[in-house]
C-alpha cells in the first residue's frame, strides 16, 4: 500500500512541475530538474551551465517566486471564474 502512496505522491509532484514550469525558460527548466529531481549539488550545475553558483541559487529562488506569483494569478482567476459562474 506505501508503493502505491509514493507513486500517486510521485504524479501528483510531476504534474505540479509540468504546471508550474509552463512559465520557465529552457534553461530554469533544467536547472530546476537539476536541482529537485537528480538531487545535484550548486556546483555540479553551475559546471554544467557555466556560470558560478551564487548566480545558480539566484536563478532557483527567482523561479520559485515566479512560480508562486503564476499559481496566485492561476487561482485568481479560477476564483474569478467560479464568482462569475454563480
Amino acid at each position: 500500500m506505501k508503493d502505491i502512496e509514493q507513486l500517486e505522491d510521485q504524479i501528483f509532484a510531476e504534474q505540479v512541475f509540468k504546471i508550474v514550469s509552463l512559465d520557465w525558460s529552457i534553461r530554469e527548466k533544467r536547472i530546476m530538474e537539476l536541482l529537485f529531481y537528480e538531487e545535484r549539488t550548486l556546483q555540479y550545475i553551475s559546471d554544467i551551465i557555466g556560470v558560478s553558483k551564487e548566480r545558480i541559487r539566484q536563478i532557483k529562488f527567482a523561479v520559485l517566486r515566479k512560480s508562486r506569483r503564476s499559481l496566485k494569478r492561476k487561482q485568481s482567476l479560477k476564483e474569478a471564474l467560479i464568482m462569475k459562474e454563480k
